[in-house]
């Protein structure tokens, strides 16, 4: 699922660069958008900003559902004595955090 939307966000970013005509065949400046060229690149980010919308949303379900189930499966878990926490990030082009295994990253 997650590829399907770097698939839409290059595809549009492609097709942004069509109607921009920042690739100039000859080297040459490209020259400033038409009106009708603005009105399609403005379309386009647009889109862009839906599917990143969507890809939010669909990334705090998942982050809802996996938390959910962590926590039900430590719930199962027989002689647990400490607390199970589970916080997900949404943000999903943070680096990856350090830190020491068992231990709260945060």
């Amino acid at each position: 699922m997650w590829k399907a939307y770097d698939d839409a966000q290059q595809q549009l970013a492609q097709r942004y660069e069509e109607v921009a005509g920042t690739k100039s065949a000859d080297g040459s400046e490209p020259q400033p958008p038409t009106q009708e060229q603005q009105r399609h690149l403005d379309l386009i980010v647009d889109l862009e900003e839906r599917v990143e919308q969507l890809r939010q949303r669909d990334w705090e379900a998942y982050g809802s559902d996996l938390k959910a189930a962590v926590e039900a499966a430590a719930r199962r878990r027989t002689g647990m004595q400490v607390p199970t926490i589970v916080t997900i990030h949404l943000d999903h082009s943070a680096p990856p955090r350090t830190g020491t295994p068992g231990r709260d990253r945060t």
